[in-house]
């Protein structure tokens, strides 16, 4: 038995009587360590003991702890919040965060075509409804997320067929965490110009610069990841886009450059002898970084 319980055991053995006479000590019962516990610093957590907790080895008392924990306080997590990985490089692009509202926002990254940073969503019945405007009031993408054990299932709908990212709608998500990881927008950035730096969807890197020189013209550089690096680009504005040339080893390579939302797609159309010869870029930033050789 501890020192303290000792001595409240003794103070309470004491009694007293009439002044000036001798102290008489009455001894009393001491309960075993059955009824008083096993420990002298035992703890109750919501009706449970430290001592009913798990014990074994560090990583089974961790889960069984938690476990039992998250039953006592009766946590109560929404099945959609939380970190996703796309299944097509297993690396987080997906992210679904719950407002106080009881709104959701939802950030979705489709590997090399686009990144939406910025959709609402609410819940019905047995999904949540999407949408966002960032990309401009009349350019709202809207869709579903579906839920299927661990796996999200993002449907676009409302205004995806109003640009090229092809035939399919349909994209799966594998969840990796309950806590979502949800970044700054860049909805801020003016989608009106070309003007800017443009991250590449292989390593989220800045890999396309593009500049307006002062005669209209355009500076730009395009890195395509583990490929090539070209930093002497010159683009004139057509009523498509940007058509650019520069030349390597002698050798003409030319192009064109669409802006749709915050995707810049670079295609080359001649002097180009790998496959593929379209990328995808998304806009991060109004101001270019342009690298100058020395």
């Amino acid at each position: 038995m501890c020192v303290s319980c000792l001595m409240l055991v003794l103070l309470s053995a004491c009694s007293k009587v009439d002044s000036g006479e001798a102290v008489v000590l009455t001894p009393l019962p001491i309960e075993s360590s059955e009824t008083l516990g096993e420990t002298d610093n035992e703890s109750v957590v919501n009706g449970t003991s430290e001592s009913s907790l798990s014990t074994g080895s560090p990583q089974t008392v961790i889960e069984n702890n938690a476990s039992q924990l998250e039953g006592n306080f009766n946590i109560d997590l929404d099945p959609y919040v939380g970190e996703y990985n796309d299944e097509a490089i297993n690396s987080p692009n997906l992210e679904i965060q719950k407002n106080s509202d009881g709104t959701y926002t939802i950030q979705i990254g489709i590997f090399r075509l686009t990144k939406l940073y910025d959709c609402v969503g609410y819940a019905l019945d047995d999904r949540i409804e999407f949408s966002t405007v960032e990309w401009g009031d009349d350019k709202k993408i809207g869709g579903t997320i579906r839920l299927e054990d661990d796996v999200a299932i993002v449907t676009f709908m409302e205004g995806w067929s109003n640009y090229s990212f092809g035939d399919v709608t349909e994209y799966k998500f594998h969840k990796t965490s309950n806590f979502p990881n949800v970044s700054v927008p860049t909805s801020n950035v003016n989608l009106n110009t070309y003007v800017g730096e443009y991250n590449d969807h292989d390593n989220n890197e800045p890999n396309l610069e593009i500049q307006q020189n002062d005669d209209g013209t355009y500076m730009i550089q395009i890195g395509v990841f583990r490929l090539i690096w070209l930093h002497d680009c010159i683009g004139y504005k057509t009523d498509k886009g940007i058509d650019f040339s520069t030349t390597l080893s002698g050798s003409e390579i030319s192009g064109t450059i669409t802006l749709e939302g915050n995707v810049a797609t670079v295609t080359f159309t001649a002097g180009w002898s790998w496959y593929p010869s379209e990328y995808r870029y998304y806009k991060t930033s109004d101001i270019p970084n342009i690298y100058t050789l020395e």
